[in-house]
């Protein structure tokens, strides 16, 4: 099983955290680091302003509704192959369907589609995914946001541990229910608190601490798993010496915050290692579909094997 962990907000400042549990690291460039344009091409190898996802929130909403057509997701040419697949909690699904195994949508997914197939429901809560429920909060109108941040940061700390936990058991029971060739965790954590924590973020011990919690569940999954290749990647960085806003919240990245440009890449797989330079987001899937001879070249796209890992055996 090859096992990917995607962790929302991880910055290449904190590499040391995956370098002391014997991960091989790389900075991980995100130019516009918002997050619906990052894990849209992430998830595809393509950049998603090249095929109508914008910075503008409204083009992931409308997308779909304007029949817009994106490359397939690196899970999608898994499943052609006829790879078993279960990937849970990965961020801005754009017209997600049906799955070899299970796929199970996080933020902003709807109550009403958020795992493929539908009888996998059953050991999916809604509410314990992330962000889910505050989305769905949202439509309600800005005292939301209000709400959120008149939250204590420590409750926000552990109701984030809490379903940490929660997800990981989750991811678990699915792994050892369905035998994946791959498997994918979305851990969302930093980023949520980036907004509505801010003050721990910012506070290097408690920060650590939080770092340290993400880290332990990824050492307990490849424990029990013991997976043929591990890979680690963030969708953007965080920038957590600016100041917050005006009611709290932590900005946490942008394009105005050059150090949220930087997120991570990590490998943990025998005779392997990552190039020094930087990697581009356009360079994850194209990592994970070599490792099951699958050639990502789409339409003509030739895709370069600098920023791909070299083996050193």
């Amino acid at each position: 099983m090859i096992l990917l962990i995607g962790i929302d907000g991880y910055s290449w400042a904190w590499a040391d955290a995956l370098r002391e549990r014997g991960f091989d690291t790389a900075p991980l460039l995100s130019p516009k680091p918002v997050s619906w344009l990052a894990w849209n091409t992430i998830g595809t190898g393509v950049e998603a302003q090249t095929w109508g996802i914008t910075e503008n929130p409204n083009s992931y909403v409308t997308f779909g509704r304007k029949g817009g057509r994106r490359p397939p997701y690196l899970w999608e040419r898994m499943q052609a192959i006829g790879g078993r697949l279960v990937i849970a909690n990965w961020p801005f699904v754009i017209q997600a369907g049906p799955t070899r195994g299970v796929l199970v949508c996080g933020y902003p997914a709807g109550r009403e589609h958020f795992v493929y197939p539908a009888s996998e429901q059953v050991w999916w809560n809604y509410h314990e995914l992330d962000f889910s429920n505050e989305h769905e909060l949202a439509r309600a109108g800005p005292e939301v946001r209000k709400r959120l941040l008149a939250i204590e940061p420590a409750e926000h700390v552990g109701a984030c541990a809490r379903r940490r936990k929660w997800l990981m058991q989750r991811f678990v029971a699915g792994v050892e229910r369905h035998n994946p060739t791959l498997a994918f965790l979305g851990i969302m954590d930093l980023d949520r608190l980036s907004h509505y924590a801010y003050s721990a973020m910012q506070d290097e011990e408690q920060r650590a601490a939080i770092i340290a919690g993400i880290c332990d569940v990824i050492d307990e999954i490849t424990g029990v798993f013991k997976p043929e290749a591990t890979i680690i990647f963030s969708d953007h960085g965080l920038d957590c010496s600016v100041p917050p806003q005006a009611d709290g919240r932590g900005e946490g990245h942008g394009t105005n915050l050059p150090a949220s440009q930087r997120g991570v890449l990590a490998l943990k797989q025998e005779g392997y290692s990552l190039p020094s330079e930087a990697a581009a987001l356009i360079d994850v899937a194209p990592m994970v579909l070599r490792r099951f001879g699958i050639d990502h070249n789409l339409s003509g796209i030739d895709r370069s094997v600098s920023a791909e890992e070299k083996n050193h055996d």
